[in-house]
């Protein structure tokens, strides 16, 4: 009701949460998540916001959305590391982009360059960072697979399809 009456950025918080964690509703949760975009006025809380949007997209298999929530948020707030990571873990779900199962494997070191970029900006989640680091190492290509494609490390690669990103081997 006090939403109802006078909208602030917390109620509409609060009633995201609400219909979030105790009705599983996440399309009303949304709702109300983009009302308090539209209500903020501070970067890094909008920011915040954004970034809860990407995790509910995400949740709900909706990527590109998820993608674009994430960009909003490091758009405002560059140093903020769990954006990265929850942008590395976006990349490795939608990693198949070629049929060459080696070429495939690539893209993993994108999602590790966005765990790499996490790091890098926030120390706070540095641990979480190396842990998923080492997890998708062991999904890189073997340097013999590599090989018969004409890479080595060091060379770059172009990793197309959903992901469209340089990344270096």
């Amino acid at each position: 009701y006090a939403h109802a009456i006078s909208p602030s950025v917390q109620t509409a918080k609060s009633l995201g949460y609400l219909y979030l964690k105790q009705r599983e509703d996440t399309d009303k949760a949304l709702e109300f998540y983009n009302q308090a975009i539209e209500l903020d006025d501070d970067n890094n809380s909008i920011a915040d916001t954004h970034y809860m949007i990407a995790a509910l997209y995400m949740s709900k298999e909706s990527y590109d959305r998820s993608r674009s929530s994430i960009q909003k948020c490091l758009s405002l707030n560059p140093n903020k590391g769990d954006a990265y990571i929850l942008l590395g873990k976006l990349y490795a779900i939608k990693h198949h982009w070629t049929d060459e199962p080696a070429l495939d494997r690539c893209a993993y070191y994108a999602v590790i360059d966005k765990f790499e970029q996490a790091k890098k900006v926030d120390p706070s989640v540095a641990e979480t960072a190396n842990g998923l680091i080492k997890q998708y190492k062991e999904q890189t290509p073997k340097v013999e697979d590599l090989f018969m494609l004409g890479y080595k490390a060091g060379d770059k690669v172009e990793v197309k399809g959903w992901i469209n990103e340089t990344t270096t081997i």
